[in-house]
C-alpha cells in the first residue's frame, strides 16, 4: 500500500492532520519488517526513517520533523512531496534490495559458471551444477549440500522464487524477513556449503576422463582457487617472489606428474583422473597470472 492511495480524498481541513497520521500509521504497519531498522539506505531516508520511529506530536512529526528529515521546510510543497515519495518508496524496497544482495553473492561466488556474461543468477546456479557429474552429486551426503545442487538444478519460474527457496535453505526464513544482519549471514552459509561442494569434489575418487563438461568445471574451479591464493601470495611477497614461486612449484608439479605416469601410477587411474587437466592448467594458468602482472 502505497502512502499517496491514503491521502487522495477531500478531508475537512481541522480533520487533515489526524488522518494523513493516521495513513501514516497504517502505512507503517505494511512495510517490510526491516524497512525501519536497515541501514541499507540513502542518508535523506535514513533521516526520514528515523523520524518515523520517534513517537510524539503529531503535528510537529507531520510540520516539522518530516520536512526537516528532507531538508526542506513546509512552504516547499511540490519538492517536499517528492522528497517523501522517494523516501517511502526506498524504504518499500528494502526486500528487492536484499534479494540484489543474494543474487550478487551467488554471481560472485560461483564465477566459474558465468565468465562475466550477462546472465541471470538461474542460470549461473545451473551452469555451476554441471562442474559436477551425477555419480557424486548421488555420493554426497551432507544434506544441505545435496538440497542446494538440487534447487540449484530446479527450473524455477524467476530468480525470486528461486532466491527465495536458497534463503530458505540457508538461513532458514523468507528474504522478506530479512534483516541487515541476513546479508553476512546468508553469505557465510553460501561459501560455506560451496566450499564444501567443491572440495568434496576435487578430492573425489570418481573418474572423470569421460565427463567432459564436469572436467572442464572443475578446471575451472581449480584455476578460481590458484588465482586467489596467488593474489595473497603478492600481498605477502611481492610479485617478483611470487611469480618465481608459482614457475617454481608448476615446473616441479609437472616433472613428478610426468615422472609417476613413465613408471604407471596414474596414467588412466581412477587415482588421478585429474592428470591431463592439472597439466593444462598450469600452463594455461600460468600464462593468465603472468598477465596479472604486467
Amino acid at each position: 500500500m502505497h502512502l499517496s492511495v491514503e491521502l487522495r480524498s477531500k478531508v475537512p481541513e481541522n480533520d487533515l492532520i489526524r488522518r494523513c497520521y493516521d495513513a501514516l500509521e497504517r502505512w507503517k504497519a505494511h512495510l517490510p519488517p526491516a524497512a525501519l531498522i536497515t541501514r541499507q539506505l540513502s542518508e535523506r531516508t535514513r533521516r526520514f526513517q528515523a523520524v518515523l520511529r520517534q513517537q510524539g506530536d503529531p503535528v510537529h512529526l507531520l510540520l516539522n520533523a518530516i520536512p526537516a528529515a528532507c531538508e526542506l521546510s513546509i512552504e516547499q510543497c511540490e519538492q517536499l512531496m517528492q522528497a517523501i515519495g522517494e523516501c517511502t518508496e526506498e524504504l518499500m524496497s528494502v526486500v528487492a534490495t536484499y534479494r540484489e544482495h543474494a543474487a550478487t553473492s551467488i554471481s560472485r561466488l560461483l564465477v566459474c559458471s558465468h565468465n562475466g556474461t550477462d546472465r541471470n543468477v538461474r542460470d549461473i546456479a545451473h551452469q555451476w551444477v554441471r562442474c559436477f557429474p551425477e555419480a557424486f552429486i548421488a555420493s554426497l551426503i551432507d544434506g544441505i549440500a545435496k538440497g542446494l545442487l538440487s534447487r540449484m538444478q530446479t527450473p524455477y519460474d524467476s530468480d525470486t522464487t528461486f532466491l527465495e527457496s536458497l534463503s530458505s535453505l540457508l538461513v532458514g526464513k523468507s528474504i522478506s524477513r530479512w534483516d541487515d544482519s541476513t546479508i553476512a549471514l546468508f553469505d557465510r552459509e553460501l561459501q560455506n556449503v560451496v566450499r564444501r561442494i567443491e572440495e568434496a569434489a576435487l578430492s573425489s575418487g570418481t573418474n572423470l576422463r569421460d565427463q567432459g563438461i564436469a572436467i572442464q568445471g572443475l578446471a575451472e574451479i581449480i584455476r578460481r582457487r590458484i588465482s586467489e591464493q596467488f593474489e595473497h601470495l603478492v600481498y605477502l611477497v611481492g610479485a617478483k617472489e611470487a611469480q618465481e614461486t608459482l614457475s617454481t612449484v608448476g615446473t616441479s608439479t609437472l616433472l613428478t606428474l610426468s615422472g609417476k605416469d613413465r613408471h604407471g601410477d596414474y596414467h588412466g587411474s581412477p587415482r588421478c583422473p585429474f592428470r591431463k587437466s592439472v597439466v593444462s592448467l598450469f600452463a594455461g594458468q600460468r600464462e593468465h597470472l603472468e598477465g596479472m602482472l604486467t
